[in-house]
């Protein structure tokens, strides 16, 4: 029976106000609701049993919301109120003529004093306008660490409600337009950015997944039935009960409504089980069924197991995998359900469960192999973190385990608990993490589906279109990769893509809606960074992945995806490289006088075996390249038992050319070896370096003008390739040949800088010498002599030297011009452009000779040089004006061609329909024919005249159909015709005999066997016809 609440106004307005300030105590996220976690904290102080407060919370949630509102709390607070007097905790408590009026609000141990510190921290954020971090009273001793500084819950609450709104108004919109939902996940709800975080325990048949839990809660979580063969959740509730699944995918405040898309068969084996625990009121559990080992078992599943695994594990927080000792093979489901993990490596830890039955010795072969196993199926270079321990309520095997063993143990069980106790604390990261994620996932698939949509033609075609994309869609990706400048690890799965692409129809897809896409943009360069300012971070720095280690006001550590995001960080550039490694990317921060002046990176150890090298999930060298440009000082670190540098170390190192003045080389780990040898591994590492490190010496060169000048080598280069390129015609040949020719091409961009620098004699300084372009050598032996007079002449050479002063007049004149109009220099007049370059060559050519004081002879073999190459330049343009026409005329000919082609397409496309109807045709016409003779036949004296009747009504009919097919066939051009005494042509005859005629000449149309057709002026069937032959030939063909 279902209680009803009473009204606020049942309470009196003095106690109203009094509740409100409770309340708003309470709900300290100050989102106008109380959940389980803060009405359990509060609830405390009234000093009532735990199986009071827990009716009170029953029957004042009575709708079975999971929170209270303002008038549930009045509800709450009466009861209390009523509890404390002594009378028991019921239904009808509140209904039963108990004055609430007049009722005192209850007694709350030590609650004045939190309120009056709250009031006081309120009074210092107005004042300081920042708000204060604050540690909340903890319900566990689990979560109780003194070391670690906690966030504020309003600040959390902010950033949740921030990433909610930017999802409903920029990401959702999109997801919506491209059907993101059902290519790769459904759309979030609130209940996906308000759930606790998740921690997924997978394993096979009996290795302790559900004991593993029972171990940490200290009871069951399951019914009276045995529940290991169903995914259940664990998550804390007012009391102990069990929802099935079916009622748990409806309820929208949990995040599971996703999993109606595995359908009923799956929804009858999932169910949640929730109770009262500290532990639960942080984490919830995911508790899976055993993973099968036998094909035939696995085909017996009823439901999708290893797409319910791949959905749990994004939302999940945390991923156990556990293995028993003496169960080590990994099945091929077991394998399928870790592949199904892809993408989500940093979740992943392994738990080496029930440990203690093994002694030391056996225990290290055992983890031995389980690491051979592992590093089979995980396609990843980076080590796994295995955690050894036994997790049960029994006591560690000391008789098989040993002491070492079982000191072993109980630190690896430390540093696993350890670890589940900071999921709450990193759980707001991980929420942007995965929300940057999705979002950077959701822009590519709005990329490919509009790119796909875009390939699809206007008309005709489209299903052997789309079958054609479906089929190679991997080049199609790669298309969209290179347009817009995607990461290539960001891209999905080609084979699902491909699986879920086949059910729908490209032509509904929709096409590119660039304003969608700004808004993510944004929303990942603006508004997320700002949304973070107040963010706290989370996961523990690791050696197999890049980390930024700076300065911070406490120890923190922040995912790559958000680091990436932050725009008071360097490293936006980061993004480019894909969420494949931003996932392997974090930034710890810590406060320390060292951090505070420099920024150190450390880096994944280099790999030595090409395999391992390959299954990098992004570009290591590219990365390494990136973070040398950006450091100021690069540590090559070696041990001196490890000196041999392997292809990976070679290529990173190659990767840091032109940084050469910032790497140092640390040989550490020294001091394991005695001075001897020190001095042979000394000799040794400068052997390999000097292999691998091609530079003589260190060249200090400021980074700033390094980046200039090879900004400036980038632009010549760019603009040389760009001035290659043809204007109409062989684009892709010429950049394919560019391509292929591009060390020599990358010398001519020097040339034309030192021609700049140095510019040849223009031909326009020949008549102020007086002598002409175009001079013969006698012709040059008279200018020559005519300098000699010049010279001789001082008159003249006055003359000389006063025009070259006025050109030197001129000629800042006309630099001060051309700088200032450079952009009308396209617009002028042919006139003005000659004149402009005659004082452009007159400035040059006097400032080349004063610099180079060039004698005449020299000036006259430059002029003829360049008169040579411009003759050069002139015949090759004649080709290529030559070249244009022919092309032009090319053109001109193949539209012809494909018009003349396009049109008899149209009129000769029912070629073949009609030749088919042709032998209709003949038969109609035999069928006529041989009624008409019947009809002739008959003796109509003899013959009743009802069978008469009938014999001219089937002619009749006979001969309409004939005529009416006759029409038909002329109306789309087809038309019947009969050579007879026509002469004989063997285009459109088909000779089938002769006959001796001496009345016609020979080679004439005698008789027609079957008439011809013509489709417009095309014969479609040649007439059968008997050809006339002359007498005498036939006698003689007869002797």
């Amino acid at each position: 029976m279902e209680f009803d609440p009473i009204p606020i106004g049942s309470c009196s307005k003095e106690n109203q106000i009094i509740y409100q300030q409770w309340f708003n105590y309470a709900d300290s996220d100050g989102d106008s609701r109380i959940t389980g976690s803060d009405a359990t904290k509060f609830f405390a102080m009234s000093n009532l049993s735990r199986q009071d407060l827990k009716q009170v919370w029953a029957i004042a949630d009575s709708k079975r919301q999971g929170y209270l509102g303002f008038a549930e709390f009045i509800i709450a607070m009466q009861l209390i109120s009523l509890a404390q007097s002594g009378q028991p905790i019921t239904q009808d408590l509140l209904s039963s003529g108990v004055e609430l009026k007049n009722l005192k609000p209850p007694t709350m141990d030590g609650l004045d004093v939190l309120m009056a510190k709250k009031r006081h921290k309120e009074k210092e954020v107005d004042s300081n306008g920042s708000s204060p971090l604050q540690s909340s009273p903890s319900s566990s001793s689990w979560f109780s660490s003194k070391s670690t500084k906690r966030v504020s819950l309003s600040s959390v609450t902010s950033i949740i409600d921030g990433l909610k709104k930017l999802y409903i108004q920029k990401l959702r919109p999109l997801e919506a337009t491209y059907r993101f939902n059902d290519f790769v996940s459904p759309l979030l709800t609130n209940s996906d950015f308000e759930a606790k975080p998740m921690v997924m325990l997978l394993g096979q048949y009996s290795t302790g997944k559900t004991t593993f839990i029972k171990h940490l809660l200290k009871r069951a979580h399951i019914g009276p039935e045995p529940t290991t063969d169903r995914f259940v959740v664990v998550m804390s509730g007012p009391d102990e009960r069990s929802i099935p699944g079916n009622t748990v995918a409806v309820q929208a405040d949990m995040p599971f409504s996703g999993l109606t898309s595995f359908g009923t068969a799956f929804l009858s084996k999932f169910e949640c089980s929730q109770m009262p625990h500290p532990l639960l009121d942080h984490i919830t559990f995911v508790d899976s069924p055993g993973v099968l080992s036998g094909e035939k078992q696995r085909t017996q599943r009823a439901y999708d197991f290893t797409g319910v695994t791949s959905w749990f594990a994004a939302k999940c927080d945390l991923i156990l995998l556990l293995f028993d000792p003496h169960k080590l093979d990994i099945s091929d489901e077991f394998k399928r359900v870790i592949s199904s993990l892809r993408g989500h490596d940093d979740k992943i830890r392994v738990v080496l469960n029930k440990a203690d039955q093994v002694d030391t010795q056996q225990l290290m072969r055992v983890y031995g192999a389980l690491m051979w196993s592992l590093g089979k199926v995980l396609n990843t270079p980076e080590v796994m973190r295995v955690y050894i321990g036994s997790f049960n309520d029994k006591p560690i095997n000391d008789a098989v385990s040993g002491p070492i063993g079982k000191e072993l143990f109980e630190k690896e069980q430390e540093d696993l608990l350890s670890d589940l106790k900071d999921i709450p604390k990193k759980a707001c990261d991980r929420r942007i993490n995965e929300f940057v994620k999705r979002a950077r996932a959701a822009k590519i698939h709005a990329y490919i589906i509009s790119h796909l949509k875009k390939e699809m033609p206007a008309m005709m075609g489209k299903a052997k279109a789309q079958q054609k994309l479906i089929d190679n869609l991997a080049a199609a990706f790669g298309k969209v990769q290179r347009e817009f400048h995607l990461p290539p690890g960001d891209f999905p799965d080609v084979e699902h893509f491909r699986e879920t692409l086949s059910g729908y129809n490209f032509d509904k897809f929709e096409k590119l809606k660039p304003k969608m896409i700004q808004a993510v943009d944004d929303m990942l360069g603006y508004d997320i960074p700002n949304l973070l300012k107040r963010a706290h971070i989370g996961p523990e720095p690791t050696t197999d992945r890049f980390v930024a280690i700076m300065s911070g006001p406490d120890e923190r550590t922040i995912p790559g995806n958000t680091v990436a995001v932050q725009a008071d960080m360097p490293f936006s550039g980061l993004t480019s490289f894909g969420t494949a490694f931003l996932s392997k990317f974090e930034c710890a921060q810590m406060p320390h006088p060292l951090l505070d002046q420099i920024t150190l990176v450390d880096s994944p150890g280099v790999l030595s075996g090409e395999k391992q090298r390959t299954q990098r999930s992004y570009d290591f060298t590219g990365v390494t390249s990136w973070f040398a440009a950006k450091c100021d000082l690069i540590l090559l670190l070696f041990d001196p038992h490890k000196l041999d540098i392997s292809d990976e170390f070679k290529r990173v190192i190659s990767s840091l050319r032109g940084h050469d003045d910032k790497v140092r080389v640390v040989l550490n780990k020294a001091d394991q070896v005695d001075t001897q040898q020190l001095m042979r591994v000394y000799g040794a590492l400068m052997w390999s370096l000097g292999k691998v490190l091609n530079t003589p010496e260190v060249t200090r060169i400021n980074e700033f003008v390094k980046r200039a000048r090879a900004a400036k080598i980038h632009a010549c280069i760019i603009s040389h390739l760009k001035n290659e390129m043809p204007v109409l015609l062989g684009k892709a040949k010429a950049q394919e040949r560019l391509i292929d020719n591009l060390a020599s091409e990358f010398v001519k961009p020097i040339q034309v800088q030192a021609n700049l620098l140095y510019p040849p004699i223009n031909p326009s300084l020949a008549p102020i010498f007086g002598f002409s372009s175009s001079a013969s050598p006698d012709e040059k032996e008279k200018a020559n002599n005519v300098g000699d007079s010049t010279n001789d002449d001082p008159a003249k050479t006055s003359v000389d030297e006063k025009e070259i002063d006025q050109g030197e007049q001129a000629k800042g004149a006309d630099q001060r011009e051309e700088s200032g109009s450079a952009s009308d220099s396209q617009s002028q007049t042919p006139k003005r452009r000659r004149k402009s370059s005659k004082r452009v060559a007159f400035s040059d050519s006097d400032s080349d000779i004063e610099s180079e004081d060039l004698s005449r002879d020299d000036l006259i073999k430059l002029v003829a040089e360049k008169e040579e190459l411009l003759n050069l330049k002139h015949k090759e343009i004649e080709k290529m004006q030559d070249k244009v026409l022919r092309t032009y005329a090319e053109m001109e000919n193949v539209m012809d061609r494909t018009r003349r082609e396009s049109e008899n397409s149209k009129k000769f496309a029912i070629q073949n329909f009609a030749k088919s109807l042709l032998d209709v045709a003949d038969n109609l016409g035999r069928a006529s024919s041989v009624v008409k003779e019947s009809f002739s036949k008959i003796d109509a004296s003899n013959e009743t005249s009802e069978s008469v009747k009938l014999l001219k009504t089937l002619l009749e009919g006979v001969e309409m159909t004939d005529k009416q097919l006759s029409e038909v066939l002329k109306k789309f051009g087809v038309e019947k015709f009969d050579p007879t005494n026509e002469p004989f042509d063997p285009n459109m005859h088909n000779a089938i005999f002769q006959v001796p005629d001496s009345s016609k000449p020979p080679g004439t149309v005698a008789a027609v066997l079957k008439a011809g057709y013509k489709l417009y002026d095309r014969v479609i069937r040649p007439a059968e016809v008997g050809v006339t032959q002359g007498v005498e030939e036939d006698k003689n063909a007869t002797e």
